[in-house]
């Protein structure tokens, strides 16, 4: 079950009529203008997650990205935090402009949503400091190896490779039954590949850009 911010900002983006918190951007996306929505939008996901939590042989993925992470997990109870495993993902501005422009004018799933530049460089300038995280996860009793950070800018492969390695651990901690921790595995790996999987969509992309490694992994 995959879970992220979005559908929760797009309604609170289409309640304000008034633009007063969001403003109106390109490919029909928006930027925000009161970061305020950005904690609520955390508190609905968790209040979505525990509708699902206590299904057994559930694999519940929780997505969204901020400038500070050590903010954002205090935007959830802390019992909410007690079995979670944590992704973070880390690549420079420039490469995470190019990559959600090229999605957005290309989508190839859902989740391909449009944020535009100004708002990735006015927002996400600021650099998370990975001890500081780990300090925040040790006060709920989340241990190191429960945390995994890739950085994202290397190939695909070297991406999934990363990512298997993390995933397919807890997986298998987690379940007794070898067959339904491998279908989990499975089932996060398909989502993260259409996640990351390259458009085969024929609109022209204009934006000017510098030239990445095509095989680069999406974030």
């Amino acid at each position: 079950m995959h879970i992220n911010d979005y559908p929760f900002l797009l309604a609170q983006f289409k309640a304000d009529i008034n633009h007063r918190k969001f403003k109106p951007s390109g490919c029909g996306g928006f930027d925000v203008l009161d970061f305020s929505v950005l904690d609520v939008a955390l508190h609905a996901i968790e209040h979505e997650a525990k509708k699902y939590a206590t299904q057994a042989h559930k694999l519940l993925l929780i997505e969204f990205a901020r400038n500070d992470y050590i903010q954002a997990l205090q935007q959830f109870q802390p019992a909410f935090l007690q079995d979670a495993y944590f992704i973070f993902f880390e690549a420079d501005l420039d490469t995470c402009v190019t990559r959600v422009y090229e999605r957005s004018y290309h989508p190839s799933n859902r989740d391909d949503h449009f944020i535009s530049e100004e708002m990735i460089r006015g927002y996400y300038q600021q650099e998370n400091n990975e001890h500081l995280i780990y300090q925040l996860l040790a006060q709920y009793g989340i241990s190191k190896k429960r945390v995994c950070i890739i950085h994202n800018t290397g190939t695909r492969k070297k991406f999934y490779e990363q990512l298997r390695h993390f995933v397919s651990s807890f997986l298998v901690r987690k379940s007794p039954d070898t067959k339904h921790a491998s279908g989990n595995l499975n089932a996060a790996k398909e989502h993260m590949m259409a996640y990351s999987t390259p458009s085969t969509a024929l609109q022209t992309y204009e934006r000017p850009s510098q030239p990445i490694d095509s095989d680069a992994s999406q974030i």
